[in-house]
C-alpha cells in the first residue's frame, strides 16, 4: 500500500451532473492515487490498474435517497475475487470472448 516516504491522494471534483473523469484526469501511479468526485451525482471514481475508470463504493438515488447500487452487465475484463472475501451482483451477466471471473474455494458470488 504505501511507500517508505508515504502516498498522496488527490482529489478531482466536478459539480455537474453525468460529468465522469476520463482516464487521462486520474493518476494511479508510485506517486499516489487520484480520486474524482461529482458532487452533483454523489459519485466516486478512481483508476484501476488497468488503467480503466470506476465507479468505487456509492449508492444512488433520484435526490438525497441513495437507496441503488448500481451494476453493468457485461464482464470486459478477467477478474479474481480475492481470498476470503464475497462479491454480489444482479444479473444477467454476459462475459465478452474469452473474459473469466475466477472465484476461490474460501470465497463465494451471489447473483441476482
Amino acid at each position: 500500500m504505501a511507500t517508505a516516504q508515504g502516498s498522496v491522494i488527490q482529489l478531482y471534483g466536478s459539480n455537474v451532473a453525468t460529468a465522469e473523469p476520463l482516464a487521462e484526469n486520474l493518476a494511479n501511479d508510485a506517486k499516489g492515487i487520484e480520486v474524482g468526485v461529482n458532487t452533483a451525482d454523489r459519485k466516486m471514481y478512481a483508476k484501476n490498474s488497468d488503467n480503466v475508470v470506476v465507479s468505487i463504493g456509492t449508492a444512488v438515488g433520484g435526490g438525497a435517497d441513495q437507496v441503488f447500487v448500481l451494476n453493468q452487465q457485461v464482464v470486459t475484463t478477467n477478474y479474481t475475487i480475492p481470498d476470503v472475501y464475497n462479491a454480489s451482483t444482479v444479473g444477467p451477466l454476459t462475459y465478452d470472448a474469452g473474459i473469466s471471473v475466477i472465484i476461490p474455494a474460501t470465497s463465494k458470488v451471489v447473483v441476482l
